[in-house]
């Protein structure tokens, strides 16, 4: 799974964003699904909006639930 998003900087400061990631949930019932991480360091300049890339996978116990 690989996804984008874009992202304001909306404070005076560049953001270094180095690790982030995340669990995967069904909204209709909680259910984990998977795991996503960023794949690459990016830096934001103030008042700049930088595209974050960020790719995971899917839980093997959820592939039944959610073919």
């Amino acid at each position: 799974v690989t996804f984008s998003f874009t992202f304001t900087n909306p404070l005076e400061n560049t953001i270094e964003l180095e690790n982030i990631s995340a669990n995967v949930i069904c909204k209709d019932d909680g259910f984990l699904l998977g795991n996503v991480s960023v794949n690459q360091p990016i830096t934001i300049a103030p008042g700049k909006t930088g595209t974050i890339n960020a790719s995971g996978s899917r839980l093997l116990q959820s592939l039944p639930f959610r073919p």
